[in-house]
């Protein structure tokens, strides 16, 4: 059966699905937010580059251009990030799918679009929508031939990526679509960027666990307890176990993700999804996504799981191993001392994370 990656463990299965195919984020620490401020883009990619007017249809915007990246960073007349673009030679799989790829192969992967329009530009290329989890989506654009140009990332955060190679004296582009260099354009010295350095106790966990079962685990155990849990139980060839620990893992990262007041953290997660399957072996790579797709269609194995998981109830812990991995700068949410979110509903967000992330319904 193909992988639907819709509803139960969707994004579970995303996450899969984009270690098989894509280089880590291991080197590449921080990441950039929609709703990010400048200073904070500027401080996370480690630049001071001027801000440039970008051609599109948002008044007032601009645009922060990382050629060597592969990224561009739109600002609102707020100064608030509101869209990100990714372009060559950017290389990763975003929501399991990369530059380059035919629309067909990820309509196999992914399923139906939740949105799909024509190019407003190009008449004769095709955009499409899919909501990646609760937290994360993103555009896909293809060119004529039916193959990805282009990554919107319209909610949610990314990773920075990779400097591939310096570049200086490029014309800038700064519309939605790709077009040739206007004469006239803007030119902008690039300077190469350096990605933030992750520092001591960034995403460590605070429990040497081995490969356990869901009913072995605790409240206690972090979300990064439970990603380096899961590595060991796919090094071990236990992938239905691998497969339960690495949804668990994703639930209670998403939940330390809310609860943290600086923002900045969202990026730790991914990378440390990423590194479950840093260096896997293909096959092994290829049973757990059979696990994880086994999970999530099998109504028995669904209940069970979400049974379990409703029994153990949310994260009581602080999650410092995020809490360190943030910048810590201006425009958070309101916190405490803890660096956590002041009034926080956790019943709430637990509710949702059931209901909407595990599709676990009545738990």
């Amino acid at each position: 059966m193909r992988p639907t990656c819709t509803s139960a463990f969707k994004f579970t299965g995303l996450a899969v699905i984009g270690f098989l195919s894509g280089p880590t984020w291991s080197q590449t620490p921080r990441a950039i937010a929609i709703g990010d401020s400048v200073d904070t883009v500027r401080q996370v990619l480690g630049v001071t580059t001027a801000l440039v007017p970008a051609n599109n249809s948002t008044p007032g915007s601009q645009a922060l251009p990382q050629w060597d990246r592969g990224l561009m960073v739109f600002f609102d007349s707020s100064n608030r990030v509101y869209r990100i673009r990714l372009t060559p030679p950017f290389s990763s799989a975003v929501c399991g799918a990369r530059l380059g790829d035919p629309r067909q192969a990820i309509l196999e992967l992914l399923g139906p679009p939740s949105r799909k329009f024509p190019s407003p530009t190009f008449p004769d290329r095709t955009s499409y929508v899919y909501e990646c989890d609760s937290i994360m989506s993103v555009r896909y654009d293809f060119t004529a031939n039916d193959r990805l140009s282009g990554i919107f990332i319209l909610s949610g955060s990314i990773p920075v990526p990779p400097v591939v190679a310096a570049s200086t004296n490029v014309a800038v582009r700064t519309d939605a679509e790709p077009a040739n260099t206007a004469a006239g354009s803007p030119q902008v010295n690039e300077p190469r960027a350096i990605a933030g350095l992750q520092s001591a106790g960034q995403l460590a966990p605070t429990h040497d666990l081995g490969c356990l079962t869901v009913d072995e685990v605790k409240s206690v155990y972090t979300g990064a307890d439970l990603y380096h849990a899961t590595r060991k139980c796919l090094d071990e060839d236990q992938f239905d176990k691998g497969a339960q620990l690495f949804a668990l893992a994703g639930t209670y990262g998403r939940y330390d993700v809310e609860r943290i007041a600086d923002k900045t953290v969202s990026g730790g997660l991914t990378i440390l999804m990423q590194d479950v399957g840093d260096g896997l072996t293909d096959d092994r790579k290829r049973a757990f996504l059979a696990a994880t797709v086994s999970l999530h269609d099998d109504p028995k194995k669904h209940a069970q799981f979400c049974a379990r998981v409703a029994a153990l109830g949310p994260p009581k812990y602080l999650p410092t191993y995020l809490i360190s991995h943030g910048l810590g700068l201006p425009g958070a949410r309101p916190g405490g001392e803890d660096g956590l979110v002041t009034h926080f509903d956790h019943a709430a967000v637990w509710a949702s994370l059931l209901s909407d992330g595990l599709r676990c319904h009545g738990h």
